[in-house]
């Protein structure tokens, strides 16, 4: 063979590469399109940021909690997680926010609005901790968007 011939010779494995590049390609793009056409994508949803102003008032054994600034969420996808820290109750552990009087399932909550906790025992601790918790529509995850202790926790 001489060299001459070789670099004059316009055969060679360059379409059959060309063929499988495209095949590879469209496959690829196949899938990325159905990925979100379908939405297999990440789809938990980010816990909301909120701002949330808590007032105790020990005389009528209530706190309420107030949304002051921040992103709105619904009211069945928050609960309260909560101790009496002086004697040992846990009257609001597991307690979702459509279940209290100000607000239905479904409900969105917005800043300026408020709810009012009672405490069981009618007497107001000096201790207490309450954690207002955020679970995404999955249930798989949870995260803490409040929290308050009482005024001698």
């Amino acid at each position: 063979m001489q060299v001459r011939e070789l670099l004059t010779d316009d055969d060679a494995v360059s379409p059959v590469i060309g063929v499988i590049l495209m095949v590879a390609i469209t496959v690829i793009l196949a899938a990325v399109i159905a990925a979100f056409v379908l939405d297999l994508g990440d789809t938990d949803e980010a816990a909301p940021t909120v701002n949330f102003e808590f007032d105790y008032d020990q005389d009528a054994s209530e706190l309420t909690v107030i949304h002051g600034q921040g992103d709105n969420f619904d009211a069945d996808e928050v609960s309260l997680a909560g101790v009496n820290i002086e004697d040992g109750s846990d009257g609001f552990d597991g307690t979702s926010l459509d279940e209290l009087s100000e607000f239905d399932s479904g409900d969105e909550v917005s800043a300026g609005d408020r709810f009012t906790l009672d405490f069981d025992d009618g007497e107001s601790p000096d201790e207490y901790e309450l954690d207002i918790v955020f679970e995404g529509p999955d249930g798989d995850s949870s995260d803490i968007i409040g929290s308050d202790t009482g005024p001698d926790a």
